[in-house]
This record gives structure tokens, C-alpha cells and sequence, in this order.
């Protein structure tokens, strides 16, 4: 199988993970699961209930319990989204349960949704009083439907992110508004130890992106980035401090484990020796090379050529 950002057909292997092989494209760097699962081998692996309830090695610990969390970025995000373009209608893809539908609705937004776990579906359904659509090919909506389309946490799971993105291009109308976030597999963490990185989880993941491969594909579909950001910036320091720091925490505890009258001195070391990191970490390094996840905003041209 080629690869979904340049279409070269060479990739070397990159790492096994879960019997899976993850492999590197030749051309490009663009890291993927090769051969990836089949739609039905998908499709079933995210109809278990548990998926979004911690009850396995992969999705949330409780999607349901994290609802305010959620509605917080979802606010932000829209902040963002509103800041280039005014409400009006919207379809958020991978939306389980509603949350950030929810969200834009109380915002102004006229909403729609695609979801394929049947469980969230029916929740989202129920949230919203309305249907929500299994996948982007069954939604019955014609071209220049949308404003704005979001794919948050949505572009890593499928096998042809290409096929999504020309759909999503098909769907928005002429200076449209792409709001994705995926994460980062360009932080140095990754490239130091990619053995130890929890993002590397196929079947769940299948694509991972880093600033250059995303921005490429993008634009290949016919879409201008506005704006491409670092979110979930996260410093880890050299192992031997941060195994020193561990262990005070374990010892004296925290502000959530108050162990010993002493906790503060946990809390106090880890942000003087943090401190003389982070500054360094700012001045010589770009956030991506830290940050978690990337977030991009884009738009649809109004005659944009798009690679095929």
C-alpha cells in the first residue's frame, strides 16, 4: 500500500507494536501501520462498549467522565474556529458522544455528526436530538454543505486519511473552514525512544503525523493552512531527575496525595529544577519538538488544485 502523503510505494520498517508493523515512507518520512486492518476489522474493533469506558489496553478511561473537560477545549477550539469564520453550520467527524456538538450548538452553530462506535452514536443521538451519521461516505450531505468541519483526535485512525480529507474538501464550501488535531509524532521524545511512546497503539492508530507530513497532506487536498499550533506542550526532564523528583513525590506525596506534612517540598523541587529546563526549552527549541498533539485550521480555496 502507498503512502497517503506522497504516494511513494517504498517504506522501511520503523517498529513492531501490538503484531503490527509500523513502517517509515522512503520519500516523505510519513510513519504508518503497513498492510493496514481492513474497514470491517475497524469498523468491529470500535463497536466495544469498552473502548470508551477504560475497560481495555486502548481508548479512554471514561470518555463520559471527562464531559467537562471535553466542553472546556471544545469552547477554546471554537474560539479559534470564530475568530476566522462566523457561525454557521457544522459537522464534527469522530464526534462520539456530542460533547463538542453540544458546544458549538449553545455557541450559534447549526450542527451535524458522524460517529462509528453504535454506542456513542445512540448517546450523541440522544444529546442532541438528532441522527448522527456512521461514516462520512453514508452522511447524506451534497457537496458545499459546511462552513466548517472538525476532525479532532480523528485523522490517526483511519486507513486513508487522503480519501477523508477529499471528502471533507467536497463538503465545505468555498473558503471553508478544515479544524483538525492529531498527535505529534515529531517531538523529540518520539524520535529519542518511539518504543516508549503510548501514541504508537495500532489498531487505534494507524497514522502518525508530524507538522511537515500533516501540513503536506493538506495541502495536497486542496486546503490552506491559517493556522497550525503545538498543543499539550510537555517537558520531560533527563531521567536521572526525574527519577530523583519520583521518588520525593512517592515519599513526601503531592497536593492530590498529602502523604507527609512535607508534600510542598515535592512540589517546590519540581518547579525550581524544571524551571532552568523550560527556559532553555523555550529559547532553543520549537514547541512542536515538545508538545503532545498539533492542531491545524484550514482553508478550502475556492478553485485550490489538488494533487491526486
Amino acid at each position: 500500500m502507498s503512502c497517503c502523503i506522497c504516494s511513494a510505494d517504498t517504506a522501511r520498517p520503523f517498529l513492531e507494536k501490538n503484531g503490527y508493523s509500523i513502517v517509515r515512507c522512503e520519500q516523505c518520512g510519513f510513519l504508518y501501520v503497513h498492510p493496514r486492518p481492513s474497514s470491517e476489522e475497524l469498523r468491529a474493533f470500535y463497536q466495544n462498549p469498552g473502548y470508551f469506558q477504560g475497560e481495555g489496553a486502548y481508548g479512554y478511561d471514561s470518555y463520559v467522565a471527562q464531559r467537562s473537560e471535553i466542553e472546556r477545549v471544545a469552547n477554546e477550539r471554537l474560539m479559534t474556529i470564530e475568530s476566522f469564520i462566523s457561525p454557521g453550520r457544522l459537522l464534527d467527524v469522530g464526534c462520539a458522544s456530542g460533547y463538542f456538538l453540544s458546544v458549538a450548538r449553545r455557541r450559534g452553530w447549526r450542527v451535524e455528526g458522524v460517529e462509528i462506535a453504535q454506542a456513542m452514536a445512540r448517546a450523541a443521538e440522544e444529546l442532541l436530538h438528532q441522527p448522527i451519521y456512521s461514516t462520512l461516505d453514508a452522511a447524506p450531505f451534497p457537496p458545499q454543505s459546511f462552513d466548517v468541519i472538525t476532525l479532532w483526535e480523528y485523522i490517526e485512525h483511519i486507513p486513508d486519511p487522503r480519501a477523508d480529507l477529499l471528502r471533507v474538501y467536497e463538503l465545505l464550501k468555498p473558503g471553508g473552514l478544515l479544524a483538525l488535531s492529531t498527535p505529534n509524532a515529531g517531538q523529540r521524545a518520539v524520535v529519542k525512544a518511539p518504543a516508549r511512546w503510548r501514541e504508537f497503539k495500532p489498531p487505534e492508530h494507524l497514522g502518525f503525523f508530524t507538522r511537515q507530513t500533516l501540513e503536506r497532506l493538506v495541502r495536497a487536498c486542496g486546503f490552506q493552512p491559517v493556522l497550525l499550533r503545538a498543543i499539550a506542550p510537555h517537558l520531560r526532564l533527563p531521567e536521572m531527575i526525574e527519577h530523583g523528583i519520583t521518588l520525593c513525590r512517592e515519599t513526601l506525596g503531592d497536593r492530590h496525595t498529602r502523604r507527609t506534612p512535607f508534600w510542598w517540598i515535592y512540589s517546590l523541587t519540581r518547579r525550581m529544577v524544571s524551571l532552568p529546563f523550560r527556559i532553555v526549552q523555550k529559547l532553543i527549541f520549537s514547541p512542536f519538538d515538545y508538545s503532545q498533539g498539533i492542531e491545524l485550521y484550514a482553508r478550502r480555496g475556492v478553485e485550490q488544485k489538488r494533487e491526486t
